[in-house]
């Protein structure tokens, strides 16, 4: 599925429709039904790294606890920045 939806498919996915594609990608999965959620995690977070933040869909980002948004973006950016690998990452630019 990553494959079909995600950038390096062949001529069906255009630099300019990457949310669509991700979100296409996504909702497939979802609605494939059955043990969905270890591949719907592995679907977003490969095409979502691929494609970057700022290209995903704002319908899907939404809805993504939004009282709680800025104690979600505080963890996440200070588990980055103990991260040995984002450490290292810095130092060699």
């Amino acid at each position: 599925m990553t494959y079909k939806y995600g950038t390096d498919a062949p001529a069906s996915v255009d630099s300019r429709n990457l949310g669509a594609a991700f979100h296409k990608a996504i909702m497939a999965n979802a609605n494939r039904g059955g043990e969905n959620v270890a591949p719907g995690s592995l679907i977003g977070s490969l095409l979502g790294a691929s494609i970057g933040f700022s290209r995903l869909p704002a319908v899907l980002l939404d809805g993504l606890a939004p009282a709680h948004r800025a104690a979600i973006d505080a963890e996440v950016d200070a588990f980055l920045a103990a991260s040995p690998y984002v450490q290292a990452a810095k130092s060699s630019l």
